[in-house]
């Protein structure tokens, strides 16, 4: 078997702690369906300090509980019994009283899902880089940085998982060489994820120099709206 499971999910204010949620995920399947199914994995955000819960509770529909502030793309391994193993993805939401099953798109369309992007960038730009961050959050996009890393977590585990889970690499080139960001760009190259090189200030060629393929998006006109549009219409 090979097919897809609804998702039922749930999420809530927490009382306790401002600006902060409650939420569950599961299987919206009846018993049948999930007498098929072995366990279930729930691989989280990066920000999660242990991504991977497991669960073998049938009785309550392999049901996870969680809380946080954010929403997230939340990846899903369906293992069946006879060892067929279904990946599935989710689009956590967060509301004050929100209930519902996997939104069903009609047919011939998808459902939207916010845009990921990792975004990167040096202390050099910080000021204008913040700017342009915020105002890419107010089009929408869920943006990943280099802050979001667990306390804990590899550093290099953090960037790779977060780079390849993303959409695309949006990188404001400094106007000197920087190792990470470097590097940055070569994971994303690895994984195949698109790259957005954007700058601000003269830069130095060599600090690009492994990304010459791709079109550099400058500031122009000091719009850093219409800069943040620009960023929008290449995913």
């Amino acid at each position: 078997m090979n097919s897809k499971y609804r998702i039922g999910q749930s999420s809530r204010i927490d009382i306790h702690e401002k600006e902060f949620y409650k939420w569950s995920v599961w299987l919206e399947e009846d018993q049948v369906v999930l007498d098929r199914i072995s366990s279930v994995e729930y691989i989280l955000h990066p920000s999660f300090k242990t991504r991977v819960r497991k669960t073998e509770d049938r009785v309550n529909k392999f049901k996870f509980n969680a809380s946080g502030w954010g929403e997230f793309m939340i990846n899903i391994k369906i293992h069946e019994k006879t060892g067929n193993v279904v990946h599935q993805q989710y689009w956590l939401i967060l509301g004050e009283d929100y209930n519902n099953l996997e939104p069903q798109p009609e047919p011939g369309k998808t459902a939207d899902k916010p845009k990921t992007i990792f975004f990167s960038y040096s202390t050099y730009d910080s000021e204008f880089a913040n700017l342009l961050l915020n105002k890419l959050k107010d089009q929408g996009i869920n943006v990943i940085t280099s802050n979001d890393a667990p306390i804990g977590e590899s550093w290099i585990d953090f960037l790779q998982q977060s780079i390849s889970d993303a959409q695309a690499l949006v990188t404001v080139i400094p106007p000197y060489e920087n190792t990470w960001q470097k590097q940055e760009i070569d994971i994303a190259k690895g994984a195949s994820v698109p790259i957005i090189p954007v700058a601000f200030n003269k830069i130095n060629t060599s600090s690009i120099a492994s990304i010459t393929d791709t079109q550099m998006l400058y500031n122009k006109n000091d719009s850093i709206e219409n800069l943040s549009k620009e960023i929008l219409n290449k995913l």
